[in-house]
């Protein structure tokens, strides 16, 4: 808030009243081995009274800090916009109805809110809310399904496009784990 006092017209002296606000502060990475600190993700406090209300970029070191946070419940969320990152909420969590909330006092400073987003392996499999996603995730990540490919974009999973019986045994060979090799020539 600003206090001013006039003298007739002209402003003599003003007084510039701060609130005490509190800071959050965490690292981004996205899933990986080793995992990577991710730049330029935004991350958002959401307070359980009046949803997003400030937020900052994370830093080359995947770093970030939100300041000037009044007191009150948060949670936060990492978007990453425009990446192969898919956005997810603080405590592992994919939609603002799961996410969990932790308090925040006056001048307090909450350190630690880390958030590892998982990685888009396929483009057209991008909602983490979805009942197989995981398990498509899962598929990629074991090398049973790669996809089919649409440079320079990630792969195509095709959720809804039936699979052969021909795939179904590629993929079968693939979740064994034994290497191919070709039958012997005929004597």
């Amino acid at each position: 808030a600003f206090f001013c006092g006039a003298a007739g017209s002209a402003v003599t002296w003003c007084v510039m009243v701060l609130d005490v606000c509190a800071t959050i502060s965490g690292n981004i990475k996205g899933l990986g081995a080793p995992s990577v600190n991710l730049e330029g993700v935004f991350v958002v406090a959401y307070n359980s009274t009046y949803g997003g209300v400030i937020g900052a970029y994370t830093d080359a070191n995947g770093n970030y800090s939100i300041l000037g946070v009044f007191p009150g419940s948060y949670t936060i969320v990492a978007y990453a916009p425009n990446s192969n990152w898919v956005d997810q909420w603080w405590d592992s969590a994919y939609s603002l109805t799961s996410a969990s909330y932790f308090p925040l006092g006056t001048d307090e400073i909450v350190t630690g809110k880390n958030i590892v987003l998982p990685y888009k392996f396929f483009a057209d499999v991008t909602d983490p809310t979805s009942p197989f996603f995981e398990y498509i995730q899962w598929m990629y990540a074991q090398g049973i399904s790669t996809g089919t490919p649409q440079p320079p974009s990630n792969p195509l999973y095709n959720p809804t496009t039936p699979v052969s019986r021909q795939v179904m045994a590629l993929f079968s060979f693939r979740l064994s784990g034994n290497a191919y090799l070709p039958p012997p020539p005929p004597d």
